[in-house]
C-alpha cells in the first residue's frame, strides 16, 4: 500500500476512514488518468472504496446543487450530485444522495452507495470523485492506494524463481497507457490471460522452473514483428508460455535460474510500454500465485 500526504477533506466512505483508492481489478484502475479500456479517454477522478449500501459523507462543506448523471443510459447506479464550497467543486458519482440541493457540512451524510455489484459484478464498489475542472483530485484526499499499479504491485513468494535480470522480485507490469500488465486485465472485448514481468528491452531472462522448452510458441498469430516470439516451458507439475522473448534453443532441458533468453525490442514495437516478459499458464489459468 501506498500513501500520499493527508489533503484537507474528510472521510467519504464509512469504512473506509483513510479513504483507500480501489487499485486495479478487471474493468480498469481507480487511479487519476488511468486508461480506459476503448485507449481513447482516461479517468479523470479518483475511485475512493466504498462497500455497496454504505454511508457517504460530505468531503468538505458546501452547497449540494444539483444531480449530475456519470452514465448516459440507465441502471441502478446512474446517479451522484454536483457539490461545491470550501473553495471546491466536485462531482461524486453512484451515490444516491439525501438531497439534490441544499447545503451540507463536512462529514454529514451526503447519500448511500448504490448496488454497483449489480451492475459491475467483481469490480471494487466506489464512489468516483472528480474535479468540476477535471483536475486532479489525489491531493485533496487523505489517501491510499491498496495498490499502485503505474509503477508495480507485489504478492507473496510463490515456487517460481526470478524471471528477468534487474526485476528479483518479479514486479508486474502496472498500467500504462496500452493497458495493464495484470491477470485478466481487460483488453476490449478480450481478458489478459497471463501475467505481464517487467524486463527492460536486451535483458537477461531466466527459467522460473527446470523443466523441458517445448518448442517455440509465438504470441501473435499474423504477421511478423521484432517481438513476435517466445517458448513453451514445461516441468516441475508447471506449464507456461513465455512471449517477447530470444530464446537461447527451443528445446532441451533447462534449470531452474538457467538463461533461457534474452528480452526482445518491445520498445521498438509499442514505444512507451512497460517492456514485460508475458507468462501465461498452458490452461490460461492464473499463474500470479506462482511468482
Amino acid at each position: 500500500m501506498s500513501c500520499v500526504a493527508a489533503g484537507p477533506w474528510g472521510q467519504i466512505c464509512a469504512g473506509n476512514p483513510r479513504n483507500k483508492a480501489r487499485g486495479c481489478d478487471g474493468y480498469g484502475c481507480g487511479y487519476y488518468t488511468a486508461p480506459r479500456k476503448d485507449g481513447r479517454r482516461k479517468h479523470l477522478g479518483v475511485d475512493v472504496i466504498c462497500r455497496d449500501g454504505s454511508t457517504v459523507y460530505a468531503p468538505f462543506s458546501g452547497m449540494i446543487e444539483r444531480r449530475i448523471n456519470p452514465h448516459g443510459g440507465r441502471n441502478f447506479i446512474n446517479k451522484g450530485v454536483k457539490l461545491r464550497g470550501s473553495g471546491f467543486c466536485v462531482h461524486m458519482f453512484y451515490i444516491r444522495p439525501v438531497t439534490y440541493r441544499g447545503r451540507i457540512k463536512k462529514g454529514q451524510k451526503i447519500g448511500e452507495m448504490l448496488p454497483m455489484q449489480r451492475v459491475y459484478p467483481g469490480i471494487t464498489s466506489h464512489v468516483h470523485v472528480q474535479n468540476c475542472n477535471h483536475f486532479n483530485v489525489t491531493r485533496y484526499l487523505k489517501i491510499c492506494f491498496t495498490f499502485v499499479y503505474s509503477i508495480s504491485f507485489q504478492v507473496a513468494a510463490g515456487p517460481w524463481g526470478q524471471i528477468c535480470a534487474g526485476n528479483p522480485r518479479n514486479k508486474i507490469r502496472g498500467c500504462d497507457r496500452l493497458g495493464c500488465g495484470y491477470y485478466k486485465a481487460r483488453r476490449g472485448n478480450r481478458l489478459h490471460l497471463g501475467v505481464d514481468v517487467i524486463c527492460r528491452d536486451g535483458s537477461t531472462v531466466y527459467a522460473p522452473f527446470s523443466g523441458v522448452i517445448g518448442g517455440r510458441v509465438n504470441p501473435y498469430k499474423a504477421g511478423k514483428n521484432a517481438i513476435n516470439n517466445g517458448i513453451l516451458l514445461r516441468g516441475s507439475g508447471f506449464c507456461i508460455h513465455m512471449f517477447y522473448i530470444k530464446p537461447v534453443r527451443y528445446s532441451g532441458r533447462i534449470n531452474k535460474g538457467q538463461k533461457i533468453g534474452v528480452m526482445l525490442p518491445m520498445q521498438r514495437v509499442y514505444p512507451g510500454i512497460t517492456s514485460h516478459v508475458h507468462v501465461q499458464n498452458c490452461d490460461r489459468s492464473n499463474p500470479t500465485g506462482n511468482l
